[in-house]
């Protein structure tokens, strides 16, 4: 069988002659959502829809954008015609679709909480927004100490343009490479105040002939969304070969054995992935940190939506829809009893009840849906920690 460049380019094929072909693993991707395409099948594990709302719409298999579906072939994909196409062939995915219209916020917070006590040991999200957003940095937190590897994309908004979560502390980040061995200038990255390289931590081929959604062919698409796919299936390649490894031991490993690449020291921390060096680092004594440290995000209310509030009226149906961290962390206050309460202080005071409200716990948040007199009055509580607006599209910078 043949082996795509990029399969080939980062020793895939010597895992795959010791045995180790992803089997026993679970993977997380939240994506456009995956197609029913020859080369996934029976590879899907478990499904969710989320409507654009980010509510649950669905267990069946759809992709309408193709991204979810070209990403998660490259992760676990058969193949086509005697071409190999992913990284983990016998490794299986729970895939959600979380980014193709709506909040995507909300719905990328509810596929990670899907994936909580799945038993999923690596997450591939070939996704990202500029900004941060402390609600995604809690629940990626909450997911790595479960177990979970977050792989994910650096962005294809050029340099000075990285994307969250691959921004992220806790998380590895992943950029392009082409097979000339250049870094394309779409790939963005992030410096730190003395100029050197912090992310992407790695660099893996972009560019795939993977599968199309739209029948059973391949499409051919570039970008970090693909060499992310491909690292996250490498991941999976070293957790079926050592069970037992914790995420940090499987980032060190693949961080340890990047083979660095001269004159691309400032387009990448540590260079390209290789999978067979990983492996043979896996488990050995050394680890090396993936992300800058953890940054404990301060109150914050989104100005935009702070103005959408006050103005009231120049929002269409006359409701807002935003999440709230609140200020308390005490154990012995759930979210939900916390959340009520200022709820119901809000409400006294307003006169007004919110229309609906939904809880995330591991993420010490909630989606409310209210009036803008509502949500401006929940604003000004000295209770609320941070007011997020629930599309990832806004740029939310702390």
């Amino acid at each position: 069988m043949r082996l795509s460049w990029g399969l080939r380019a980062v020793g895939v094929g010597s895992l795959w002659r010791a045995g180790v072909r992803g089997q026993g693993v679970e993977i997380g991707h939240l994506d456009s959502g995956v197609a029913e395409h020859p080369v996934l099948r029976r590879r899907v594990a478990a499904f969710l829809d989320t409507d654009a709302r980010g509510r649950p719409a669905g267990e069946h298999p759809r992709d309408e954008l193709g991204h979810g579906t070209h990403t998660a072939a490259i992760v676990c994909g058969g193949s086509v015609e005697g071409l190999a196409i992913g990284a983990a062939p016998r490794a299986r995915l729970r895939s959600a679709a979380v980014i193709d219209a709506g909040d995507n916020l909300v719905r990328i917070l509810r596929g990670l909480d899907w994936l909580r006590g799945s038993g999923v040991r690596v997450l591939c999200m070939a996704l990202g927004f500029e900004g941060d957003n402390p609600v995604l940095w809690t629940m990626l937190e909450a997911l790595r100490r479960e177990g979970v590897l977050s792989v994910c994309a650096i962005g294809n908004h050029g340099p000075a343009r990285p994307l969250s979560p691959a921004r992220y502390p806790g998380v590895l980040s992943v950029g392009a490479i082409t097979e000339a061995g250049e870094v394309p200038g779409y790939c963005a990255r992030v410096l730190d105040d003395a100029g050197r390289c912090v992310a992407p931590a790695l660099l893996a081929p972009g560019t795939f002939a993977s599968a199309d959604s739209r029948g059973e062919g391949l499409r051919t698409m570039g970008g970090t969304s693909q060499a992310c796919a491909l690292v996250a299936g490498i991941a999976a390649l070293l957790a079926s070969a050592r069970p037992r490894a914790t995420p940090g031991q499987l980032a060190s490993a693949l961080i340890r054995g990047a083979r660095p690449i001269e004159g691309l020291e400032s387009r990448c921390r540590h260079g390209l992935v290789d999978a067979r060096r990983a492996l043979e680092l896996l488990g050995t004594h050394g680890q090396r940190g993936f992300g800058p440290r953890p940054v404990e995000p301060p109150f914050f209310r989104d100005p935009a939506l702070m103005k959408t509030a006050r103005l009231g009226s120049s929002f269409s149906g006359g409701v807002v829809r935003c999440i709230v961290i609140a200020s308390s962390r005490a154990a012995d206050h759930p979210l939900e009893g916390r959340a009520a309460s200022i709820l119901a202080r809000v409400s006294k005071a307003t006169r007004q009840q919110p229309k609906a409200v939904e809880y995330f716990p591991v993420a010490r948040a909630a989606v409310v849906e209210a009036s803008p007199r509502f949500i401006h009055a929940l604003a000004m509580d000295s209770r609320v920690r941070v007011l997020s607006p629930t599309r990832a599209e806004n740029r939310y910078r702390l």
